[in-house]
């Protein structure tokens, strides 16, 4: 029966899972399970110096959790970016009446264009596979705060399923990191590459901020050293 199947599946999984976080001491899983110890996503993620004066981005938006807890503590000025076409509509409704948040039906990247996402709620992404695909927007991010005139961003979110990497090193390359007060960021592993991109990322970072704390591929943040 399908039930028994998958109930042995998930059993399996978490054996798996016990066997590699135990045994293996796999250094992600413990990411893993140290930040669900420190309850990170309700506090790490959410605690930040901000007011109604901040800027925020939140780059990824999904359905808006992430950006309505943001709006709740400091109700700050918050910019969206959601390029799937059901979430992007999920977070306008969300936040309708609320002149404070800006969202936009496109993504950031390293350049504009159009690209097949694979949807897969949470996790989708252009750099996965699957049969449930969307074309979406991508618009480069250097552009876009040039065009906004954005000289200060308090606080950027960045969970983009694998277009963080193309992402930083356009804003690094392009001398935009230093508009970052806060970078909150979830790297994803998504080729042999992204260990080595991601370290590489991180040491041009560390000549303008400094990591104040880090779950490896979980969740990280790094400050601006003020000058």
């Amino acid at each position: 029966m399908p039930w028994i199947l998958g109930g042995i599946r998930r059993r399996m999984y978490r054996c798996w899972r016990w066997f590699r976080l135990r045994i293996f001491r796999n250094k992600y899983l413990r990411a893993q399970e140290k930040w669900l110890m420190d309850r990170g996503d309700e506090t790490r993620r959410l605690e930040y110096p901000l007011s109604e004066k901040s800027i925020v981005m939140d780059v990824g938006g999904y359905r808006g959790d992430w950006a309505g807890h943001i709006v709740d503590r400091y109700n700050p000025r918050v910019l969206i970016f959601e390029p799937v076409r059901e979430y992007y509509q999920m977070i306008l409704d969300r936040f309708q009446g609320n002149s404070e948040v800006h969202v936009f039906h496109f993504g950031l990247a390293d350049r504009s264009c159009s690209e097949q996402m694979v949807l897969l709620e949470d996790g989708s992404s252009i750099y996965r596979k699957g049969a449930n695909t969307q074309t979406i927007r991508l618009e480069d991010g250097a552009a876009f705060i040039r065009d906004e005139g954005l000289k200060q961003i308090d606080l950027v979110k960045i969970n983009i399923e694998g277009g963080e990497y193309c992402l930083l090193e356009h804003w690094l390359e392009e001398n935009m990191i230093h508009c970052f007060q806060s970078l909150q960021i979830q790297f994803h592993r998504i080729s042999r590459e992204s260990v080595s991109r991601r370290k590489a990322i991180q040491e041009k970072l560390m000549r303008t901020h400094d990591l104040t704390w880090e779950y490896p591929f979980v969740w990280e943040n790094w400050e601006r050293r003020e000058s």
